[in-house]
């Protein structure tokens, strides 16, 4: 059984000169859900191999047009196009670069705001919201 002094619940009972108690009967905890941002750093990966793939295949390309003599000239080109569009893309993944850029999210956070208090005082139930 917790006791409550009167004096925090009527301050007037102190000019009196005399001082009083209740019996508490239950504590309630109060909550409250706000919302703050998290935050992280997360390691992103910056892939190359799409401007490999298109500069290596323009090249090929360009370097299959100079082989050959006609139909077979067509024929270099789109065999070197396709030649050099995979080797850009090989040497665009093996220049893979990382960079770190900043996650934030919006979570619920719950907190104590205070309790309420039923006490008795007296023969009559009271209440009182106490707040941190």
């Amino acid at each position: 059984m917790r006791k409550l002094p009167l004096s925090l619940l009527f301050v007037s009972t102190f000019a009196f000169g005399y001082e009083d108690f209740a019996r508490v009967i239950h504590v309630q905890p109060r909550y409250q859900t706000t919302y703050q941002q998290q935050c992280h750093q997360e390691r992103v990966e910056s892939n190359n191999s799409t401007l490999g793939t298109v500069i290596g295949g323009v090249a090929g390309g360009i370097i299959g047009n100079q082989v050959g003599n006609g139909s077979g000239r067509d024929a270099a080109t789109v065999i070197g196009a396709i030649v050099g569009a995979g080797v850009g893309n090989r040497i665009g993944e093996d220049q893979r670069r990382y960079e770190w850029r900043q996650v934030c999210t919006t979570v619920p956070v719950t907190v104590r705001k205070g309790e309420t208090v039923t006490f008795m005082y007296r023969g009559r139930e009271f209440q009182m919201t106490f707040d941190y």
